[in-house]
């Protein structure tokens, strides 16, 4: 049986592509299991066009489609799995990603052309449905799986995989084809090799803006540190230089950190590495310790510079504790993303431009965004138990001036406009912003930027005089 696993094009060009992890984990799984063929296409990260895609499919002809998407790219999604299935009247077509498992029924019952959805972690679901698809009775003990029997919906409860050390490898070489990056303004912040590892799945936090805790019940599971230290060392080999750790919670564990962070060091893994923290989980210890095993950046949700916006979000940390955690990282000679959300039910516009100073006075990279109401989230269940949520509104995510008066999207974006201004301005009047300039160029900063310079010096200089006079720092 051949089976093609997927990502949806988006048509456009990203600043950011990393490697589709969750489709590579159930590529890998299934191959460990059976002999059937299978191909992962990466056209979100590979900047295809709908046709471009669409001709993939009829070049590979396969038994069986497995599509990824989120609340962003579902309704583009559903158009062209339903031309796959005019195209392909006999091929299975199989839905999954966080939007799926959410809105399962839904789908099933407004999306006909979709066979199967796969809720939660796909590993194993997916291939006990493979494996089962000629007897569709024995599919309805499937835990996480959701189809069509007997003109009835069978949606079953999701179970999740206790030992993720059992999980094989991602299989990478599925998508060697594609030159995955970490990106900013169109500049490389990525040189060589570059891929994502996940050392653990889920949160134990009830962030309102996340669906992660509704995904996975606020559970939190880790691999062991031999087994992330054995991955690491497997893709140090196949000549990867720069790996994004993507767990939704890295720091949450400090003995855990130190540990993998002393394994690679003793194993002599020499890569960059970068990951996501919390505030509240960014001792000098542990900071220190990541440093020495080859990190270079950490990215903090911040989110606001107000502790009733903090509050409100349920972030369980404190403004203090996030001023702590920049000193602390800069003293560990980090780089510093900080993740700033404006346009809460609670935020004045001077509640906001409070924050916009708080953070631009870090003297970090910044990354400001409009609160998106996302499904699966608490702010969304708030809305849908007050019927705010609108019949098709599940289809996609939102931003927050939809459902509340406060302002407008366009406010929202001036915002951010006039934050990532403010933050050039300070950094450029900063009496010590020469040392910044000196240690943007040392050690991994200066291979980037005489990686950027040696493969395209006139982009180079044009986006960094564009930095300069629009906003300092990335992810805009």
């Amino acid at each position: 049986m051949k089976i093609v696993l997927c990502t949806p094009p988006i048509g456009e060009t990203l600043d950011y592509s990393w490697p589709p992890i969750g489709l590579l984990y159930i590529a890998s799984y299934l191959k460990s299991k059976s002999n059937h063929e299978v191909k992962v296409i990466d056209a979100y990260c590979s900047n295809e066009t709908e046709n471009q895609f669409l001709n993939q499919i009829k070049k590979e002809k396969p038994d069986v489609i497995g599509l990824s998407c989120t609340s962003y790219t579902f309704l583009r999604s559903m158009r062209l799995l339903k031309k796959i299935k005019q195209m392909f009247p006999e091929v299975i077509i199989v839905l999954g990603g966080i939007h799926a498992t959410f809105f399962a029924e839904k789908i099933l019952k407004n999306y006909k052309f979709i066979d199967f959805v796969v809720k939660g972690e796909g590993e194993i679901t997916f291939y006990k449905l493979i494996n089962n698809l000629h007897n569709r009775k024995k599919l309805k003990n499937i835990k996480g799986l959701a189809f069509y029997y007997k003109n009835k919906i069978v949606n079953n409860k999701i179970e999740f995989i206790e030992d993720l050390d059992s999980l094989p490898f991602p299989d990478r070489s599925l998508v060697k084809s594609i030159d995955y990056a970490q990106c900013w303004f169109g500049l490389k912040l990525s040189f060589g090799k570059f891929t994502t590892l996940l050392t653990s799945r889920g949160c134990p936090h009830n962030c309102t803006f996340c669906c992660c805790s509704a995904l996975f019940k606020r559970r939190w599971r880790t691999r062991s540190v031999e087994n992330i230290l054995d991955e690491l060392e497997e893709i140090y080999s196949q000549g990867y230089d720069t790996c994004i750790v993507v767990d939704d919670n890295f720091t949450l564990n400090s003995k855990r950190v130190i540990k993998i962070c002393r394994g690679i060091k003793k194993r002599k893994i020499k890569m960059n590495l970068n990951c996501e923290g919390r505030v509240d989980k960014a001792s000098l210890e542990v900071l220190k310790e990541m440093k020495r095993a080859g990190f270079s950046t950490i990215y903090f949700g911040m989110e606001s510079g107000l502790q009733k916006v903090l509050d409100y979000y349920k972030k369980g940390i404190t403004v203090e504790q996030i001023k702590n955690a920049v000193r602390n990282a800069k003293k560990a000679r980090l780089n510093v993303i900080g993740s700033f959300i404006i346009g809460s039910p609670i935020e004045s516009k001077e509640d906001i431009l409070k924050t916009l100073e708080f953070a631009t006075d870090l003297h970090i990279g910044l990354q400001i965004n409009s609160l998106g109401i996302v499904p699966g989230a608490e702010l969304w269940s708030k809305l849908e138990n007050n019927n705010k949520i609108r019949k098709n509104d599940w289809k996609s995510a939102h931003s927050i001036s939809k459902y509340y008066n406060n302002f407008s999207e366009k406010e929202l974006l001036n915002f951010i406009d006039y934050s990532y201004k403010l933050h050039s301005k300070k950094w450029l009047l900063r009496l010590n912003f020469l040392k910044d300039i000196f240690t943007l160029l040392t050690g991994y900063n200066i291979r980037i930027i005489s990686w950027n310079l040696s493969k395209n010096p006139f982009l180079f200089m044009k986006r960094l005089i564009k930095i300069f006079t629009e906003g300092f720092y990335p992810y805009r």
